[in-house]
């Protein structure tokens, strides 16, 4: 109703006076006074010159597309994306390595070859092999104890077979060696003794089979047979050693 008033003002040219008997006219004619026009009532002519103003302001401002960020789904945190392992991880994987070099009685510089600690971290990234100082020190403790026990629960009891021998080790060093075997055929190697500056008598021999013997000891187990080569050493070894026994 307004615009219609405002446009029968305009067209009509009426003016104040004419409209003394119309007070809800003048009244709107008064609002019109102290309030801006609304967009429905500019001109032809406003609304080119505001277009025009716009398109010009507008040429000047360059608008680039938004990029839609893509928000992580909920609880998304930054260990999803970092290989990590835990302490507890790192201990037990140290001792598999650690078995598998005194198995195949590898050098303990294995564990630093470049080419081994790439082939282990393309098995498990995040994780660096054991020093060779670790795999020559703790660990070799840590194994050579639970391997005892195993030893000792496994041996328990049962009657067994020891076998001597003189062998030695990587460094040429002469040493004896006492392996357990039991009625069903497993090998345990219970004892070794480092011979080194001493002459392999038949009496320092005894002295080794003594020591060996106390094996059952160690393990619990009842020996009921010996078993060595027939070195003439050993051949005099055996016989003191029967003699002793049956004395």
């Amino acid at each position: 109703m307004r615009s219609a008033v405002m446009k029968m003002t305009k067209e009509t040219h009426l003016n104040r006076q004419d409209l003394q008997g119309n007070s809800w006219i003048l009244e709107t004619i008064h609002l019109q006074d102290h309030y801006p026009p609304t967009v429905s009532e500019l001109s032809i002519q406003d609304s080119a010159s505001l277009a025009s103003s716009s398109s010009d302001t507008h040429s000047h401002i360059s608008l680039s597309p938004k990029r839609k960020e893509k928000p992580f789904p909920p609880g998304t945190i930054i260990d999803k994306f970092v290989i990590k392992i835990s302490r507890l991880e790192k201990e037990l994987i140290d001792e598999k390595i650690a078995q598998f070099v005194y198995a195949t009685n590898s050098s303990f510089h294995l564990t630093e070859n470049p080419h081994f600690i790439n082939m282990v971290q393309s098995l498990r990234p995040g994780y660096s092999p054991p020093s060779r100082a670790d795999v020559a020190g703790k660990l070799l403790d840590k194994v050579y104890d639970r391997e005892m026990e195993q030893c000792a629960t496994a041996l328990e009891g049962r009657i067994v077979n020891l076998s001597i021998d003189g062998w030695s080790n990587i460094h040429n060093d002469p040493i004896v060696c006492a392996c357990i075997t039991t009625e069903e055929g497993k090998v345990f190697l219970a004892q070794t003794i480092d011979t080194s500056g001493n002459a392999h008598t038949a009496e320092y021999l005894q002295v080794a089979v003594k020591a060996i013997i106390t094996c059952e000891q160690k393990f619990k187990c009842l020996v009921r047979s010996l078993v060595t080569d027939n070195a003439a050493n050993v051949s005099k070894m055996r016989r003191k050693s029967r003699k002793g026994i049956q004395s």
